[in-house]
């Protein structure tokens, strides 16, 4: 019958380990269950170290470092951002004693932290580049589109020229036409009065 091992003791279990682990960095699990554990079942320990390890380092008041056992060149795997956070804590203690200190505790050594304010500050101004590339290109795409409105509104200001040439035209037109109609009409009258008179004089001389 398969034996049920309650939360307490797997937790227990695994503090245990992480204690051992911090006095020997190398420990495996496996090396661990043999050493303590040989009655337990290994991919049994595996599970459980997985699934309870960051609880059990929160209740050791561990750090992540620790509980993940990296120390040295292998917690240069943490993101940039956790390197950042470490590296403005450490450098904001106010002795080189306090700062050692800290390094202990996190398990890691100054030179790393060197390393990361070197890599913080290349990140930094890789971004600044982009951003002021991007800062170009929007400058550039801004005076494209000013061009073009530019080009837009010169286009319409030379429309609307044309409007009111056309629209002065119309009207110098309509005056002509206004003229020659008056002028037409004058002209009619006249060959209606002679027209008259024509009449007139020939009933006269009929008579």
């Amino acid at each position: 019958m398969k034996k049920i091992y309650t939360y307490e003791y797997k937790i227990n279990l695994v503090k245990s380990f992480l204690k051992s682990q911090q006095a020997d960095n190398e420990l495996s699990i496996a090396s661990f269950v043999k050493q303590h554990y040989p009655h337990l079942n290994l991919n049994s320990v595996y599970n459980w170290v997985s699934s309870l390890k960051s609880t059990a380092g929160q209740e050791l008041s561990m750090s992540e470092n620790e509980v993940q056992n990296k120390y040295g060149a292998s917690a240069n795997e943490m993101s940039l951002k956790q390197k950042f956070a470490m590296y403005r804590e450490c450098f904001s203690l106010p002795s080189e004693e306090d700062r050692g200190a800290y390094c202990r505790q996190h398990q890691i050594y100054m030179a790393d932290l060197e390393s990361w304010g070197q890599e913080i500050e290349e990140s930094v101004s890789a971004d600044s580049q982009s951003l002021t590339l991007e800062n170009n290109q929007m400058k550039a795409e801004c005076q494209q589109l000013k061009q073009q409105l530019h080009k837009a509104e010169s286009e319409n200001k030379d429309l609307s020229q044309k409007i009111k040439d056309f629209s002065q035209k119309m009207i110098q037109q309509d005056q002509e036409l206004a003229q020659k109609d008056k002028a037409l009409a004058t002209f009619a009258a006249q060959v209606i009065t002679l027209k008259n008179f024509h009449q007139l004089f020939t009933d006269q001389k009929a008579d």
